[in-house]
C-alpha cells in the first residue's frame, strides 16, 4: 500500500493513468475507496490521483491527536500535489472534499487547474450562510428549554 509522508502524518494514496493531474477528495466520513469505480475510467482521461485523507481509513491522524481542521486538510492537498510532483491538476471534491477543494483553489491557485464540485459543504464559504443554520439551532435549543418533553418549534 503505497503511502507517503506530508505536514507530519502518514497518507495513503493511489495513481493510475498519465497525463493531465486529476486529483480526488472524499468527502466525510468516506475514503479514497468510494473514488474506485470513477479513478478507473478518470484514468482514461489523465493521470488520476485519490487518497486517504488524515484521519480516515488508511491514513493516520496526527499524533497526538488534538483538532483536525480544514486548513490541515488544504494543506495535505497541496503537500499530495507537491510530492507527487502533479499541478496544477482538475480537483474534484465530494461533500467536504469540495470545501476544501475550494479553499486549495483559493489558497494555492497555482496548483489548481479546474474544480469539479459534488454535493459541497459550502455552507462556510459564505458569511451570511452560517446565520440560518445557528438561527435554527439556537431556536430549538430554546424550545427545548421552555418546553423539554416536546419537540423544537422551528
Amino acid at each position: 500500500m503505497p503511502h507517503f509522508s506530508v505536514n507530519g502524518v502518514d497518507l495513503y494514496y493511489e495513481e493510475s493513468g498519465q497525463g493531465t493531474p486529476i486529483l480526488g477528495m472524499h468527502g466525510t466520513p468516506s475514503s479514497a475507496v468510494m473514488w474506485a469505480d470513477a479513478a478507473t475510467e478518470l484514468a482514461r482521461h489523465g493521470r488520476c490521483i485519490i487518497y486517504d485523507r488524515r484521519g480516515f481509513h488508511r491514513s493516520a491522524p496526527q499524533r497526538p491527536f488534538a483538532t483536525l481542521d480544514l486548513v490541515d486538510h488544504v494543506d495535505d492537498a497541496a503537500a499530495v500535489l507537491a510530492a507527487l510532483r502533479a499541478g496544477p491538476a482538475i480537483v474534484i471534491g465530494r461533500s467536504t472534499g469540495g470545501l476544501i477543494a475550494v479553499e486549495l483553489a483559493r489558497r494555492f491557485p497555482d496548483k489548481v487547474k479546474a474544480l469539479v464540485l459534488l454535493e459541497p459543504a459550502l455552507f462556510t464559504i459564505a458569511p451570511d450562510a452560517d446565520a440560518w443554520p445557528a438561527a435554527c439551532a439556537a431556536r430549538s435549543s430554546s424550545a427545548r428549554k421552555v418546553s423539554p418533553g416536546l419537540p423544537p418549534r422551528l
